[in-house]
């Protein structure tokens, strides 16, 4: 059967990369994390379409972790592991302004290592970068999926416009971050 719906997301234990660390050891220099899950978005190629179908009585499309959660996972990681890069592998990291600006300030001060995460082009203005960029943010990538504006919307169930993905990246550029173009080809 379906498992409940899991709406706090901080009672859930810290994952234990140990065993995937023994493995393939020089995946040790780098952490991968999630903050959150969900996205507001209702893309016809995404896993995340596929839960919100699946719970369909849950509204809430997007669940946080809390600040405080977030970084007690990553220092203890730090501890442990010493990892030099972090990789947020959240599907849609740049959602919450406010919750990254909080982010961004605890980040540099307390764990200070390059950063790499996921956005959408719609989420991004010049502060979110600001953001980004003030956390160690080396590279973003964006959500475009294609160029063609009628694939996008119409097939891809994707709302960002031409004029978002290119503000998006004519931001990443000013800011000095590297900006990569997630595309889905075929």
């Amino acid at each position: 059967p379906l498992r409940p719906y899991i709406d706090n997301l901080d009672c859930l234990p810290f994952p234990d990369k140990e065993l995937y660390y023994e493995i393939v050891p020089k995946y040790r220099n780098g952490y991968t994390i999630i903050t959150r899950r969900g996205c507001p978005n209702r893309c016809s190629y995404c896993h995340t379409t596929i839960w919100q179908m699946r719970y369909p009585e849950e509204k809430k499309r997007i669940r946080l972790r809390s600040i405080e959660n977030v970084f007690q996972e990553l220092s203890l990681a730090k501890k442990k592991y010493n990892f030099r890069l972090l990789r947020i592998n959240d599907d849609l990291f740049t959602y919450d302004k406010n919750w990254l600006k909080e982010f961004s300030l605890r980040y540099e001060k307390e764990i200070g290592v390059p950063l790499y995460c996921f956005g959408s082009p719609s989420t991004i203005n010049e502060n979110v970068i600001k953001y980004l960029k003030k956390a160690g943010c080396y590279q973003l990538c964006l959500g475009v999926q294609s160029i063609n504006m009628k694939i996008r919307k119409e097939i891809l169930h994707r709302e960002d416009s031409n004029e978002q993905i290119k503000e998006a990246i004519t931001l990443c550029r000013k800011y000095r971050i590297r900006c990569v173009a997630d595309n889905i080809i075929g």
